[in-house]
């Protein structure tokens, strides 16, 4: 009974106790890992509960990579703190929306504040095209290489939890067509590190 709780204070005690020494940071690893558990279970929908859990993991471990050791704890913790450190977008969008009249996207992001978007014009032999494969890099160099319409940027709230968290924003009104909606963390748009987004709609007074 209450294993976590007694796994976290057993935790608590070696860190204190050993957490000068190289092996003692592994421990204040494990602690900032538990952090980033709970930090996971955060629901919005529910409480608050857990919201800043990363908070606290990032903190611990920004103090282990301070230290001029090179132990397994340092090492984990460097690795830990990039993961807290992640950017995510999602992208969600009527599949048809109506003609002439502003619509909405729903954005679901984490560790960014300023979203830059192109609207561009497809059909099915574009889409054909450019395929499925997303995750390679030659999909996105051709569809970042299709003629934009349109350019606008959103400004998201500034959370400072580290938390993923989702709003939506108004695209403004379109005619009557098939396009895509890509979104990019860069200005540029430029491929690496930084998530891009990509969501296909139609604009139609035909639907159901």
């Amino acid at each position: 009974e209450e294993k976590e709780t007694l796994y976290k204070a057993a935790l608590d005690h070696i860190a204190t106790k050993y957490g000068n020494l190289p092996a003692g940071t592994q421990a204040w690893y494990l602690i900032a890992a538990w952090h980033v558990s709970k930090a996971q279970q955060y629901d919005p929908l529910k409480s608050d509960s857990n919201r800043y859990a990363y908070v606290q993991a990032k903190g611990i471990c920004e103090k282990v990579i301070a230290n001029r050791d090179s132990s397994e704890g340092k090492i984990n913790c460097q690795n830990l703190l990039q993961e807290i450190h992640r950017k995510e977008l999602n992208l969600q969008t009527e599949k048809v929306n109506v003609p002439d009249q502003p619509f909405r996207t729903l954005i679901s992001y984490r560790n960014f504040t300023q979203l830059h978007f192109r609207l561009v014009k497809v059909d099915n032999k574009i889409r054909e095209q450019l395929g499925n494969n997303s995750w390679q890099d030659d999909f996105w160099k051709k569809l970042l290489a299709l003629p934009v319409i349109k350019t606008f940027s959103q400004t998201l709230p500034d959370t400072k939890d580290y938390q993923k968290h989702a709003t939506e924003i108004k695209v403004d009104a379109l005619p009557i067509g098939q396009y895509a909606l890509i979104a990019s963390v860069n200005n540029d748009f430029s491929l690496g590190n930084t998530p891009l987004a990509v969501q296909y709609f139609y604009v139609s007074n035909i639907a159901y």
